[in-house]
Parts: structure tokens; sequence; C-alpha cells
């Protein structure tokens, strides 16, 4: 697939570029699609509990709709599985996904949260 880069109406020469930046920035963009992800669906969990539960209501309730439940919860995994995904590791994955975060939020990560596959 190709694409055509116009500037002020005229077409844009097409430079190839790579090497470290690039794939860094690589990286960093796929943490920001999965952050992005991860704020979506932790969105729509919130939604959904809150037309159940009402708005000034407590945190915690009890969905008595098993259906709108398992949305939550869905949506909730799914949040915690792409939020998780920025502070993983793991072979095969293209581009250089840097692990940043603040240091004691990275350790948390790699102690507790997110125990690497050889663990499980």
């Amino acid at each position: 697939m190709s694409h055509a880069y116009y500037w002020d109406g005229q077409l844009a020469r097409k430079v190839e570029i790579s090497g470290r930046l690039v794939e860094q920035l690589n990286g960093h963009t796929l943490i920001k699609k999965d952050l992005d992800s991860a704020l979506t669906w932790i969105r729509r969990a919130e939604q959904l509990a809150t037309e159940v539960r009402g708005i000034d209501e407590s945190q915690y309730t009890h969905i008595k709709d098993r259906e709108i439940g398992d949305s939550v919860k869905a949506f909730f995994v799914a949040s915690l599985t792409f939020y998780g995904k920025c502070f993983t590791e793991a072979d095969g994955i293209t581009g250089d996904r840097p692990r940043y975060s603040p240091s004691r939020v990275r350790e948390a990560h790699a102690t507790r949260a997110m125990p690497k596959a050889s663990q499980v």
C-alpha cells in the first residue's frame, strides 16, 4: 500500500528513514495507542456501571443484570490488558517498545503485577 503526501498542493518526495530513533518513536507510538485503548475500555466500563448504579451512589455495587456485569468485567479486563502491555517485554514485538515509567511504577509492575511468562 502506498500513500501520496502533499505539501502546499505539491506532491512531496518520500524518504525512508531508519535507525534507533525511528525504532524508539515506533515504540512510543505503540505505547500511546495501547494507553488510548486502555482509557477507552475503562471509560466504557465506568459508563455501564454508572448507568446501573447512578452517579451519586457508592463506587462498589452489585450488578444484578448478568449481561451488564459481564460487559463491565470484559471492558475492565480489556483495559487492564492494554495497560499491562505498556510495561511488558516480549520476544517478537516489532520495534523498540521502551518501558518508560517512573521507577517506582516500573518496579511494582516488574515484581508484582506483571510476571514474565516463564514465571506463570
